[in-house]
């Protein structure tokens, strides 16, 4: 039987969870003066996260951190499993201040999360000898930005903030968010079609959408990033037919990919290539239809196609090479000449 399964002091109903504390845990909250208060506020963040609920059921696992934003707090959870009634357990098993695997020093760490050890006197503390370094990267899970491993991010919280490609949009009541697409559904979660895209006959579609593998190359992009790259749309100045496009999007109609024009600089072409200059954005269409994504889905990736011309001459898919991509992957000069950096999600070399 592991340590967390028993010494259960109290237990408390959040939302979809329930939670057991331990002897361990009242304990570090006093030496670590985490108030009543304070701890309250966090467990009902933490029961009425629907993503941490989904998370767990997706990905089952005897521990893991979650952290906390609100109260600056991180607690280590033990899984009880579920019962019929469909509530998650979990045993308390260790709260610190701050971020498990935080960049604070080992000294900054200690003087936050200070312990007393049996046989030491009652204000004894232990001494910290690793105070030059900065701890290892912790997996944990944050309830504003997901799953958070020792890679980066990798969890999947809200659909507006997710910043990732090769998804499948799931919700739980009203709550929309992103699963991996080899990821199965939990039970309890209902998947929903993303926007339709039809390059051939969708909604704005051109004929260069659907010869866009010759005539330039695929990206995915978020609607923000498209909408800070074209011209922009004075506010109060949107077509009359908006509404409608909104509509036939939110039923399943199909949308042409948004599209840029670009102007590549002749120097890329030298040999060798000079990228002193980089690429500039000369034109675009597809701004309705990123507002209508924007509204009806989020700031979820879009497929953009990108086309246009280097200053002397056309543009076409096979001229642009590895080292092109690359500089294009750093960044493009907006219609308004404003430079934004990594405006990609990804490229489609």
């Amino acid at each position: 039987m592991r340590a967390f399964e028993f010494l259960t002091e109290w237990v408390k109903r959040k939302g979809y969870m329930q939670f057991y504390s331990t002897d361990h845990v009242d304990e570090r909250l006093r030496q670590r003066g985490v108030s009543d208060q304070k701890m309250e506020t966090m467990l009902n963040n933490m029961g009425n996260d629907v993503s941490l609920q989904i998370f767990t059921e997706m990905t089952p696992m005897d521990k893991f951190w979650v952290y906390d934003p609100q109260t600056k707090m991180s607690v280590l959870l033990g899984s009880r499993g579920s019962e019929e009634d469909g509530i998650a357990r979990f045993a308390m098993i260790t709260v610190l201040n701050g971020r498990p695997g935080g960049s604070q020093t080992g000294k900054q760490r200690y003087k936050n999360n200070s312990t007393t050890v049996i046989g030491r006197s009652k204000n004894q503390k232990i001494k910290n000898s690793s105070s030059k370094n900065k701890r290892d990267p912790v997996p944990y899970f944050h309830l504003k930005k997901g799953y958070i491993t020792e890679m980066g991010f990798a969890g999947i919280p809200d659909y507006k903030t997710m910043p990732a490609y090769k998804l499948k949009k799931a919700s739980k009541g009203k709550h929309k968010f992103f699963l991996p697409t080899d990821a199965p559904v939990p039970a309890s979660v209902s998947a929903l079609d993303e926007y339709k895209l039809d390059n051939e006959k969708g909604l704005g579609s051109t004929p260069n959408n659907s010869n866009v593998d010759y005539m330039g190359f695929r990206t995915m992009m978020k609607p923000t990033t498209f909408l800070k790259l074209a011209k922009p749309l004075p506010e109060g100045h949107r077509s009359k037919d908006y509404p409608e496009l909104v509509k036939k999007i939110e039923a399943g109609e199909g949308i042409g990919s948004p599209f840029l024009n670009i102007e590549i600089p002749d120097g890329w072409e030298d040999e060798p290539p000079d990228f002193a200059l980089p690429t500039k954005v000369t034109g675009h269409e597809g701004r309705h239809r990123m507002h209508a994504i924007l509204e009806l889905e989020g700031d979820v990736p879009v497929e953009v196609h990108l086309w246009g011309r280097f200053e002397k001459g056309e543009l076409r898919r096979k001229y642009l090479t590895d080292e092109m991509f690359d500089e294009l992957e750093k960044g493009l000069i907006s219609e308004t000449g404003q430079y934004i950096v990594n405006p990609f999600l990804s490229i489609q070399r």
